[in-house]
């Protein structure tokens, strides 16, 4: 196919959520007509896309006829037996399904064949996504990897702007190999200074970002030893709830991958100290952490705007999350 492609970006999912995402796209595809390229998007969500499919798999089953073989059980040579599984175990866990897995697994057959048709026919130079965990994400992705497609991933940056990645957020950055490459020589540094202060800036003027709120103010009990904040992770898109998700392995340390591992470590730690843990779940997050230790005396599992909570404790713990940035621009 890489010898064949033709001048099309097929981007999977982007989010039209913020203006400025909205902005974005609208000039990206612009540009990319003006340059003699065509983005067609696809999206399970309605908006302004190409192609619109159901975001559920079981609701997959009852569309998308006429692109699998007559053996409905087999699945394109890209997506293997333990990926398919991840997918269906996932559905059925994040929407507490009434439907069996069997409609699932029969809906993500469907899509899976109908993406291969799609870039197959297509033959797109570019794939994008903005993320790498959700079915209608992934499954462009490895569907775009195995026809050679260029692979590139991008999602709202913490501060307020695009970030634009050749693999992947987190571990796989190209942020680290472009810090390696800097030059700092005087007028390099000064531009990145600049640009550095800006972002501070920015980031101090909107510190929860696009999901802004009230500043209000947080009750907090008295106690005499350190508070702590442990901001948990968007388990949506970041892989941290699939335990077997190849993703999660290479985003999360072994030791730092379990929620109820790490609130179990912390609460030992201000346990001994008399101090307070409070938890704030990721206000897209639709995962449950239902732990006994979560309803312990020396918990409180907040909600609202950051500014305020990170102006009252002592510590912050993070995993992969913008507050680790936002924390120590605060302090």
């Amino acid at each position: 196919m890489k010898n064949s492609v033709n001048k099309i970006i097929l981007c999977a999912n982007p989010s039209h959520q913020t203006s400025l995402e909205k902005i974005f796209w609208q000039n990206f595809k612009n540009l990319a007509k003006n340059k003699g390229w065509e983005l067609f998007t696809i999206a399970a969500r309605s908006g302004e896309f190409d192609l619109v499919l159901p975001a559920r798999l079981y609701q997959v089953q009852n569309y998308l006829n006429g692109y699998y073989p007559k053996n409905k059980s087999l699945l394109p040579e890209w997506l293997d037996s333990k990926y398919f599984e991840i997918i269906v175990n996932w559905e059925y866990k994040r929407w507490e399904e009434l439907h069996d897995k069997s409609a699932i697994s029969a809906g993500l057959i469907k899509l899976s064949w109908f993406v291969d048709f799609l870039i197959r026919e297509m033959k797109p130079a570019v794939v994008i996504t903005t993320n790498k965990i959700d079915h209608g994400c992934l499954l462009y992705k490895l569907a775009g990897e195995f026809y050679e497609a260029k692979y590139y991933f991008i999602e709202r940056s913490p501060f307020d702007s695009i970030w634009v990645e050749s693999k992947g957020m987190f571990a796989e950055s190209d942020i680290y190999d472009f810090v390696k490459s800097i030059d700092y020589n005087d007028k390099n540094r000064s531009m990145i200074e600049r640009h550095g202060e800006r972002v501070i800036e920015q980031v101090k003027l909107n510190p929860d970002g696009f999901r802004k709120q009230d500043i209000g103010s947080i009750d907090l009990p008295l106690c005499e030893g350190p508070i702590v904040f442990f901001p948990i992770d968007n388990a949506l898109w970041t892989g941290l709830a699939q335990e077997d998700h190849p993703q999660k392995m290479v985003d999360y340390y072994n030791d730092f991958s379990n929620v109820d591992e790490i609130i179990s470590t912390l609460l030992k730690y201000v346990t001994r100290r008399r101090g307070l843990l409070l938890i704030k779940k990721h206000p897209a997050d639709l995962e449950k952490y239902e732990a006994e230790n979560l309803f312990d005396q020396n918990i409180k599992l907040i909600s609202g705007s950051l500014e305020p909570i990170l102006k009252r404790v002592d510590i912050v713990v993070c995993q992969n999350t913008k507050i680790a940035y936002v924390s120590n621009l605060l302090e």
